[in-house]
């Protein structure tokens, strides 16, 4: 796995796992599962500098892992399904 190259790209990971926890925050309780009990805490740590960026010394390494893997994840492609072929 790759990780972020840049700071800018580092604080993209961060601000899409908040807004995938705003949407699902917004969803009913059922989805919520192990992504928001574990995520939501370390996203109510996170700081803001006075220029509207992050301040990188709220972020855990936790959340940081979190963050990273889910863009990982996302920009790997579909997994191909065994045994439907005929």
């Amino acid at each position: 796995m790759r990780g972020p190259e840049s700071r800018e790209e580092f604080e993209h990971n961060i601000n899409l796992l908040r807004e995938q926890a705003e949407d699902i925050g917004q969803a009913s309780e059922g989805q919520i599962g192990s992504f928001m009990a574990f995520t939501e805490p370390e996203l109510r740590k996170l700081r803001l500098l006075p220029n509207g960026r992050i301040n990188l010394h709220t972020i855990d390494e936790g959340l940081r892992l979190n963050a990273n893997t889910r863009n990982f994840m996302a920009s790997l492609p579909p997994l191909e399904e065994e045994g439907n072929e005929e």
